[in-house]
């Protein structure tokens, strides 16, 4: 027994405990007993669309089940359909497993990918596989929990967690597996949603980072060089495949109006989106409902963690233990780490405010 309870397997055992703990505070969800949200019902519909189509060995191009026919390819590129994870509702699709079932726990199961490799990343930055637990079960039980079943959150939160812990490896060890490991996040990243949010959140890391630690980035710029370098045609094929990777999102942005070379225009209309006419692309959205609702809104009205009943749209859920944590973090010492985290997070909130002066 005293063998079985190493540190390791003690670790392990309480990651598991705390996401079966998780499924029990959203079985309501999880196991279709509440409906879901906002945009969530949405992208469910799409997915359904999807899967449907691909299971029978169909990319979907069409939808003609949605307001009397439209090119699909939008909606296709919201939820990211390249993403080869899919394959799991695919797979279950054969076994003729209800779609709803299969859909929810594909989402519970996906959010626990993304805290094991949340994890994995607070435990190569800080070396401290305690702290890394508790920064695990910090994220598990967070807001973002609460957002699969109302956005499309999750399809960029998770790989984007993932491409950081490989961009964070890589700096300490320049590992082939490791460079696949980001090119391939960032292939997700570039057909998922919109790939901007995962831009600005890169730009200001890379911006923060250079002022904190610029010996430290020159090191990383010489290494990664020292790679190419040595690695030439392995790194020349995983551009190539990044650049690839661009492709489906560059031809919707020229479909829905933007660098077309014959000018006639876009070839599809979100009428809703764009009821202004400001925008020249169907994809842009008006200003009008960029400023509607931002993160300043969504911290306003955060409530702590109750009752999942009263689920609202675009509400945070705070777990009450976080609150200990943050009065906890006060007592800390000031050091350049912590410094660096709450500049870079404080620049990409002002960045995503709405009401942001740029």
């Amino acid at each position: 027994m005293k063998k079985f309870l190493t540190d390791r397997n003690l670790h392990l055992l309480l990651i598991i405990l705390s996401f079966f703990v998780w499924i029990f505070c959203f079985k309501g969800f999880v196991f279709n007993q509440l409906s879901l949200e906002s945009d969530a019902i949405a992208y469910y519909e799409h997915f359904q669309y999807f899967t449907d189509n691909i299971s029978r060995g169909v990319y979907p191009f069409w939808e003609a089940g949605r307001i009397k026919g439209i090119p699909a390819e939008f909606f296709m590129r919201r939820i990211g359909s390249f993403n080869p994870l899919f394959g799991y509702i695919v797979i279950q699709s054969f076994f003729e497993i209800p779609f709803r079932f299969t859909y929810l726990s594909f989402l519970a199961l996906y959010y626990f990918l993304g805290v094991v490799g949340f994890y994995l990343l607070a435990l190569r930055i800080f070396q401290n596989k305690t702290v890394a637990l508790v920064t695990y079960l910090l994220f598990m039980f967070s807001s973002i929990g609460t957002r699969m079943f109302d956005s499309y959150f999750l399809l960029v939160v998770i790989p984007m967690i993932w491409f950081f812990y490989f961009l964070v490896s890589f700096a300490c060890h320049q590992k082939r597996h490791l460079f696949i490991g980001i090119i391939f996040t960032l292939m997700i990243l570039a057909t998922t949603y919109v790939p901007f949010f995962f831009i600005n959140i890169l730009l200001t890391f890379i911006l923060c980072y250079s002022i904190f630690y610029l010996k430290e980035s020159g090191r990383f710029l010489q290494n990664s060089f020292r790679f190419v370098i040595k690695n030439k045609i392995f790194t020349g094929l995983c551009t190539i495949c990044l650049g690839v990777s661009l492709m489906p999102g560059i031809l919707l942005w020229q479909d829905a109006g933007g660098g077309l070379v014959d000018k006639k225009g876009p070839e599809f209309a979100l009428t809703q989106r764009n009821a202004s006419g400001e925008a020249e692309n169907a994809i842009s959205v008006g200003l009008e409902t960029i400023t509607s609702w931002g993160i300043e809104e969504d911290i306003l009205y955060a409530v702590s963690f109750e009752d999942m009943r009263t689920f609202k749209f675009a509400i945070l859920y705070i777990p009450v233990f976080a609150y200990i944590i943050l009065f906890l973090g006060l007592a800390c010492r000031i050091r350049k780490r912590l410094l660096f985290f709450f500049v870079w997070g404080f620049g990409t909130l002002l960045i995503f405010a709405h009401r942001a002066p740029f």
